[in-house]
């Protein structure tokens, strides 16, 4: 009820307060934008700011009844303008103050839960209403996961509404209900059922069934049902759903001694764990993990390792074949797979397996053993496990002052370091790298260099043969080959060796001593200079 004022009397310059009920404007320096579009305050009072924003200089309170011109909008506020007391306003009002009473109106929504909270704000803080089934609201904004909505119920009122709750009206709602031999049952509290848009058609409830009329790659069922007497159709998500009749889930069982179950596969939070052989549904692949469903003291579901959990359609006729060919797991597990790359089972360190083809190049062995009184079968990577007897792996031995061992042949992450003259297994040959496992304070694996590695099968019975022509290294390393093109040693800049022989083909046959050791073998003539 009061103006801020400044103004000038005499030489002197005022600002200060006076009452409203002393002062009459005569210029707001606004003006009225018609506009076929009307809106009427619904509330007591509202008031119109400077700009779209609660922090915006109030210009004026309008009360309830009061109509304006609408000129635009700007996420939920509308532009407006209009007369008071024979003078223009214009400025910015909220939209759940005001009801459209003349143009374009606002969009509508209907509730499509049993009941749906209206909130004071999008923290859930505190519910200023709750709504039934098929009660219309206006939608006046979109925040997030929510609508800001206003509707009139026994007064003007206003807030925040779940989106998943709320069904635009302005769509289709032409639903069928194709009826199939093919049924599920809701397992969970609810169930969001959506158009192919992901628009909400309604909400289904726990123990509701529904006809499975199509499954789909992306985890979803196409549903249609009958509910409060009107037929539906859309998409659901399988988790949420338990088979009633027609053609079961797919089912897999946990093969390790337990499984963690995820609220996502980022892994962040674990939602349960599984013991071995539980037997899970198969909702979905989602990269490297499955989306299951489970009832296990009440339905749950999640994200598990595909690892973890063997397809149940696969056959399980595995035998284990004794060999005098024996290996112990030596790291913390190994998971064993099909021929097809299925996982059939989990082995943990110090179990043991018998090694049934050990030829195979792709770095893996064929094996067999019991586990939990059951005959298992599969392939698992060499890398993982050390000889107990029987044939022992190729070992290695290590050339260069010092080998890194890579975690991958992308050299990108270091695993270890290796010193000359250290053994290693070698597992598999990668291009120009081998893969090998060594135990160093515990097992270790991954790709070195092949030319830091000599194959310890190879002959070593090398000899310094002393000549009166010399050579001395000039690069920062010289990579010395036997005549079969094996590494023998690494040789660094400024050492010298004897040549024996220069051969037509760009190297000199050298020898020399090195740590106190005969070596001979080929070097690049560019390499070294005489």
């Amino acid at each position: 009820g009061w103006y801020s004022v400044t103004f000038i009397k005499g030489n002197t310059n005022y600002n200060g307060f006076v009452s409203s009920d002393y002062v009459k404007i005569t210029d707001t320096g606004y003006e009225v934008e018609y506009s076929d579009t009307r809106a009427q305050v619904m509330v007591s009072s509202a008031p119109v700011k400077s700009f779209a924003s609660n922090g915006g200089a109030t210009v004026i309170e309008l009360g309830k009844n009061s109509q304006v011109y609408i000129n635009g909008e700007s996420g939920n506020w509308y532009k407006v303008s209009f007369q008071k007391n024979g003078l223009p306003f214009a400025g910015y009002m909220e939209k759940k103050y005001v009801k459209i009473v003349a143009g374009a109106p606002k969009d509508k929504g209907v509730i499509v839960a049993k009941s749906a909270n209206v909130y004071a704000d999008t923290d859930e803080s505190r519910v200023a209403y709750t709504l039934s089934r098929g009660l219309y609201v206006y939608l006046d904004a979109e925040a997030g996961d929510y609508y800001l909505v206003s509707f009139s119920r026994d007064g003007w009122h206003y807030g925040y509404v779940r989106k998943d709750y709320v069904r635009d009206a302005n769509l289709s709602n032409d639903y069928t209900v194709t009826h199939d031999t093919h049924q599920a049952t809701v397992m969970t509290g609810e169930v969001i059922v959506r158009d192919a848009d992901g628009n909400p058609i309604t909400v289904l409830y726990k123990s509701n069934k529904v006809y499975i009329n199509e499954v789909l790659d992306n985890g979803q069922y196409k549903v249609s049902f009958t509910q409060y007497g009107e037929p539906f159709d859309g998409y659901v998500d399988k988790q949420y759903f338990r088979i009633a009749s027609g053609d079961p889930k797919d089912k897999g069982a946990v093969i390790a001694k337990s499984a963690n179950v995820y609220t996502s596969t980022a892994a962040t939070k674990v939602e349960s764990t599984l013991d071995r052989d539980l037997l899970v549904y198969i909702d979905q692949e989602v990269g490297d993990y499955y989306l299951v469903s489970f009832s296990w003291n009440g339905w749950h579901y999640g994200y598990v390792k595909k690892d973890y959990i063997r397809d149940c359609s696969l056959p399980t006729d595995y035998e284990s074949v004794y060999s005098s060919h024996q290996a112990l797991v030596m790291t913390d597990e190994v998971i064993v797979r099909d021929a097809d790359g299925n996982p059939v089972t989990v082995l943990y360190e110090g179990n043991k397996v018998y090694i049934n083809d050990a030829s195979r190049t792709d770095g893996k062995y064929k094996v067999s053993f019991t586990q939990y009184g059951e005959p298992f079968e599969g392939y698992v990577g060499k890398q993982y496990f050390r000889i107990a007897s029987g044939d022992p792996k190729d070992k290695g031995a290590i050339i260069a002052k010092s080998a890194d061992v890579y975690t991958n042949t992308d050299t990108a992450k270091v695993e270890s370091t290796l010193t000359r003259n250290l053994l290693v297994y070698i597992d598999q040959e990668v291009g120009d790298y081998y893969l090998v496992s060594f135990s160093r304070g515990g097992w270790h694996y991954g790709y070195v260099k092949k030319d830091y590695v000599r194959n310890c099968s190879l002959p070593t019975d090398y000899e310094s043969v002393y000549s009166s022509r010399q050579a001395t290294v000039m690069t920062e390393e010289v990579i010395v080959r036997d005549a079969g093109g094996n590494p023998v040693t690494v040789l660094y800049k400024n050492n010298k060796v004897y040549i024996n022989d220069e051969l037509e083909n760009g190297t000199y046959k050298v020898s020399f001593t090195q740590y106190g050791e005969p070596f001979d073998g080929y070097v690049l003539k560019t390499d070294v200079t005489v």
